[in-house]
């Protein structure tokens, strides 16, 4: 399975914010929205990623603050990205390797969307052929 097809079946919809957005506004954002990163775009062009671990930093070095300040200021600058054809295991390896959660895909240098672990998950549940559908087939067979 390729990045492509997660993408296909988790349809095109990408949340975005500005650098200037401030994080209070983001984080309801991603609430409204029951997701757990943004991607942040300056003139169009992907400038960076903000996930839970991002706001949890930004918590723990500026408090209460932390809502009144630009996304720019938490956000991860370039972030590690991926292609629509790369494979899925590709993908596992790259996200375990940098130790990320989501990773936005790029085509061309634009951006087509963003994959989540738990959209690897899903896909892996997706691909896997339930034991007992195996079995069942296999003693009809006999």
């Amino acid at each position: 399975m390729t990045i492509r097809e997660i993408l296909a079946d988790k349809g095109d919809k990408i949340t975005c914010v500005d650098p200037e957005t401030q994080v209070g506004d983001a984080v309801t954002l991603m609430i409204k929205q029951d997701i757990s990163s943004v991607l942040v775009l300056r003139d169009g062009k992907l400038a960076g990623l903000v996930t839970l671990r991002e706001i949890l930093r930004g918590l723990h070095r500026l408090g209460p603050k932390l809502t009144g300040v630009a996304v720019a200021e938490i956000m991860t600058a370039q972030p590690v990205t991926g292609r629509p054809d790369d494979s899925v295991h590709q993908l596992r390896t790259v996200m375990t390797e940098n130790h990320v959660t989501h990773l936005p895909i790029l085509d061309n240098n634009r951006l087509v969307g963003i994959i989540s672990f738990q959209d690897v998950a899903r896909s892996a549940m997706k691909e896997a052929v339930p034991l007992g559908s195996v079995l069942r087939s296999h003693k009809r067979e006999s």
